[in-house]
């Protein structure tokens, strides 16, 4: 007997909030950067906001990026893996480049593979702070927005993260679940282990609580 922790765990209250900001920014356009303890992994963390976006036809995709210092690396990365070309067949080279090739979700989901040094990362983090900015623009003209989640971990997280922004959310995992729903977690799972030793016992469930 054991407690289905990723069945139980997005259910509980502060995992929904949690879940319900990060959604709530991606419709309005806002990136989001989800900032998550080590041994929480994207896919875990995040299986409500799929769930969401799926149930209410947003169109979304999810690619895995490596750390990249390469300059216009980021934009390199995203367009190879969703395989988008400008109108001449090359690869777009800049934000304003990807994004006009009108080609992007509505919402991109990307899952940096940890590296060993936080520095790696950074460079994402700076991409982030310039496509909020060029979000801005685009939201200015009436134009259609693109909002990117980017999941980092453990190590993998630097010590100067950018700030939030009109158009760029930093959402930090710690404190979840909280002491009390962990206990009612605990609970329900001793209750289990009791209703099936009842069942494989045979016993009278009252009469034992009473022995």
């Amino acid at each position: 007997m054991y407690l289905d922790l990723h069945k139980w765990v997005p259910e509980l209250p502060s995992v929904r909030r949690f879940s319900e900001q990060i959604i709530e920014d991606l419709k309005d356009g806002r990136s989001v950067i989800v900032l998550l303890p080590a041994g929480i992994t994207q896919e875990w963390a995040l299986r409500r906001v799929r769930k969401e976006l799926f149930e209410t036809n947003v169109f979304y995709e999810e690619i895995s990026v490596e750390a990249d210092n390469e300059e216009g690396g980021c934009v390199k990365q995203i367009a190879r893996n969703l395989m988008i070309e400008d109108e001449n067949g090359f690869s777009p080279e800049s934000p304003q480049g990807l994004l006009s090739t009108q080609r992007l979700p509505n919402v991109l989901l990307m899952d940096l593979r940890n590296p060993n040094d936080p520095k790696f990362s950074e460079q994402w983090l700076i991409f982030f702070e310039d496509w909020a900015r060029l979000n801005h623009q685009v939201a200015n003209s009436g134009g259609r927005k693109t909002a990117l989640l980017l999941t980092l971990s453990g190590n993998s997280i630097p010590e100067k993260l950018p700030e939030s922004a009109l158009y760029l959310s930093v959402r930090f995992w710690w404190g979840l679940p909280s002491l009390l729903e962990t206990r009612l977690l605990c609970r329900q799972h001793s209750m289990k282990v009791e209703r099936m030793s009842f069942r494989l016992s045979g016993r009278n469930l009252s009469v034992r609580r009473l022995q």
